[in-house]
């Protein structure tokens, strides 16, 4: 294995060296009181939040068509999709081929209005 060190230095014994010399983890040695209170600490409990902080009957502006050429420019790039699973590749050829659609589509959506299926 030593041969091996010339012709790959990062390979399995370098790989193999770091994890012997890196100990066990520190919550090892710990009793479980410890354990707990550091991560009460940590990650401490908060209190629900009540989600409902806007009246429902709110009225946004619509989607001006420049708000949505520059969503559709940024979301050009590749990114994966969203929930919807629609890529910034679909949405920049859908405007491409018929850029109103997707303004109307973003104001019906802001109105309340899905598709169901």
């Amino acid at each position: 294995m030593l041969e091996t060190i010339d012709a790959d230095p990062w390979g399995k014994l370098y790989k193999l060296v770091t994890r012997k010399l890196q100990g066990p983890p520190a919550t090892t040695n710990m009793d479980a009181q410890a354990v707990l209170r550091i991560t009460d600490t940590l990650f401490p409990t908060r209190p629900l939040v009540d989600t409902q902080i806007l009246p429902v009957d709110v009225e946004f502006p619509p989607f001006s068509a420049e708000e949505v050429d520059k969503a559709v420019y940024r979301a050009q790039k590749i990114t994966a999709p969203g929930m919807d699973g629609i890529t910034g590749r679909i949405l920049s050829a859908v405007y491409r081929f018929r850029p109103t659609m997707l303004t109307g589509l973003y104001n019906s959506v802001r109105q309340g209005w899905y598709c169901t299926s």
